[in-house]
């Protein structure tokens, strides 16, 4: 795992769900819900895949790793996924919130192509420096 404690992901994982859970529009929920991210174990014996959100959508166990590994160390291998890919979902799942709200035509991400100044000109508008 990484040199964060369990305390620390863990409120980071919760204030990342909390934003993640409680914004957007039912579309984008839908699109948090859609974004995937995965994670192995450090030995790539346990797959873990989780969703926009965080919440995870699937695992995978090698038989091998249940033959060759302690229960604990098994549950280590296993979390180690498991928060792996939670972690890395709720980033997906962030960087598509922000990229959706930036395309939203109200927050100013509007696709529409911008005036020229000469348009801008025409229509009365003062360009400054002219």
């Amino acid at each position: 795992m990484s040199d964060h404690t369990a305390d620390d992901q863990h409120t980071r994982f919760m204030q990342l769900y909390t934003e993640l859970a409680s914004s957007g529009t039912p579309k984008q929920s839908a699109q948090l819900l859609c974004a995937r991210a995965e994670a192995y174990s450090p030995d790539e014996s346990v797959w873990a895949c989780a969703n926009g959100l965080g919440l995870l959508d699937a695992l995978m166990i090698d038989d091998a790793a249940v033959s060759a590994n302690n229960v604990e160390d098994l549950q280590e291998l296993i979390t180690d996924a498991i928060v792996g890919a939670s972690v890395r979902g709720l980033f997906v799942g962030q960087r598509a919130l922000r990229a959706a709200t930036a395309a939203a035509p109200d927050a100013g991400g509007s696709h529409a192509p911008k005036p020229s100044p000469a348009l801008k000109a025409r229509n009365g508008h003062r360009i400054p420096g002219l």
